[in-house]
């Protein structure tokens, strides 16, 4: 599975208004929280995904950082695949560039058994 992160949908500024404007309800998918440098250019600070509803975890991260991103899927399962991919994408081969304030792998949904699609860990 092949992913970039220019994927991602934004960046939005991270305001209540924006997220009812761009998020859609009830829809699974992969978010980075962020701020954008003195270019203009979007830093990720924190990935994350949403089994059922993108829109309540973008919340989360209002008053924490500036601007969002987000990109849709149509199944949990989909969401933790884009998940591990755009990870790698950021911190990938030693994550020497890394801005995330968490590096740790993302971790599957407890329920669920799901492999990372880029290295295979669960």
């Amino acid at each position: 599975m092949e992913f970039s992160p220019h994927r991602l949908l934004g960046p939005y500024l991270l305001t209540k208004e924006n997220i009812a404007l761009v998020s859609h309800s009830k829809k699974p998918g992969v978010f980075a929280f962020g701020n954008l440098d003195e270019q203009k250019t979007f830093i990720p600070y924190v990935l994350g995904m949403s089994n059922v509803s993108i829109s309540r975890r973008l919340h989360e991260g209002i008053d924490k950082f500036t601007h969002f991103k987000i990109y849709y899927t149509h199944t949990a399962r989909e969401a933790f695949s884009e998940w591990c991919v755009l990870y790698h994408s950021f911190c990938g081969e030693g994550g020497a560039i890394c801005s995330l304030l968490d590096r740790t792998h993302p971790q599957h949904p407890t329920e669920e058994s799901w492999k990372c699609p880029v290295c295979h860990a669960r």
